[in-house]
This record gives C-alpha cells, structure tokens and sequence, in this order.
C-alpha cells in the first residue's frame, strides 16, 4: 500500500516537474526562432556594386552618390 502511494506520489512529482519545464520553454523556443528568423547581414552578389559609401547598406545616400556621377 504504502509502495503504491510512493509510485503515485512519484508521478505527480514527475509530471510538475515537466509541466514547469514546458512553461520555461516557449521563451527559449522564441529566442531560438527569433535568431533562425533574422535576415544575414551583408549584400548579395553585384549589390556591393551600388553601395556607394561602403557602409554596407543600400540607401537613399548611395542613390544620391550614384546619380552624381
């Protein structure tokens, strides 16, 4: 009897244990999705081409570059 009670008791601690790690998880789950979700820096192939001012980015300013010459 008293073994049986030990068992029960076991799974209910073994059950709280998971449910308090699944309620942890989603945080670390958005992180995780968060850093795979973001775009690489850097330009792509003849992009490097129109980056006029070399700050790695194409913008307003590198357009502006361009059209002067």
């Amino acid at each position: 009897m008293v073994e049986k009670i030990f068992r029960i008791f076991g799974k209910i601690i073994f059950i709280y244990k998971n449910m308090m790690d699944s309620m942890k998880k989603p945080v670390t789950m958005e992180s995780k999705m968060a850093k795979k979700s973001a775009p690489k820096a850097g330009l792509k192939g003849n992009q490097s081409k129109l980056d006029a001012n070399k700050n790695g980015k194409i913008d307003a300013e590198d357009f502006k570059m361009l059209k002067k010459k």
